[in-house]
């Protein structure tokens, strides 16, 4: 072996030593240079069982204001806006005939989110039933769907109802026994919302009180002639 070929055999040089991760002969044994560390140790995987499995849905929670943080804002008010709107419009592609009761609700009552709302709410006016019995009466006749028909039949009942229950009069000229059978069709709608069948129930119950002080008015006069 020439000595160009003993140059080339000998291992690469860094300042005078052999460089790191290579082997060097040195009077007969072969040493070993350290390698440099990894980034990461090989004994220290990266384990995915530590990920937390809920970390996806956690989008989906809903946004809590900060702690100590004031009135609601503008800003606030115009979510609150686009978030009704966007459940008005899944409603009324879900239950379009109901979503047309709510919109005719609003127009009476702009407070209240859903017709079922405004006349089972305590505090529902007496002009407010009277435009909710015409409104829906309306809408009873002129729907296009029998959906329509149906649901502005059930809030007609509704409207005269609440104007039963909350205060005590009744506006319309039905029989009762017609308006008992209007509203025991409301009661058993299971399709209506609970408290509008609740007030169906509260309305049979003062219909029925009124035909026995009726009633009863009929016999006292009977006995004093």
């Amino acid at each position: 072996m020439n000595s160009s070929e003993r140059q080339t055999s000998q291992p690469p040089q860094f300042n005078g030593q052999p460089a790191q991760g290579d082997s060097h002969n040195v009077a007969g044994r072969r040493r070993k240079f350290p390698r440099a560390r990894a980034l990461r140790p090989q004994n220290d995987p990266i384990n995915f069982e530590n990920v937390d499995a809920n970390e996806e849905t956690r989008l989906d929670e809903p946004i809590t204001q900060p702690a100590g943080s004031g009135q609601p804002t503008a800003a606030d008010s115009a979510v609150d806006s686009v978030a009704s709107a966007l459940h008005w419009a899944l409603d009324s592609l879900a239950q379009p005939a109901m979503a047309w009761a709510d919109w005719l609700a609003r127009d009476i009552d702009p407070t209240q989110p859903t017709a079922a709302d405004m006349l089972a709410n305590p505090g529902i006016t007496l002009a407010q039933v009277r435009q909710a019995k015409a409104v829906f009466k309306t809408m009873r006749i002129v729907g296009e769907k029998s959906a329509d028909r149906r649901i502005g039949a059930r809030m007609y009942a509704a409207a005269i109802a609440a104007g039963l229950v909350r205060h005590g009069r009744l506006i319309s000229t039905q029989s009762n026994p017609a308006l008992t059978r209007a509203f025991q069709s409301l009661l058993d709608d299971r399709r209506m919302p609970l408290v509008l069948r609740d007030l169906a129930g509260m309305a049979l119950c003062a219909l029925k009180e009124s035909d026995q002080r009726r009633q009863n008015q009929v016999e006292s006069r009977s006995k004093s002639a």
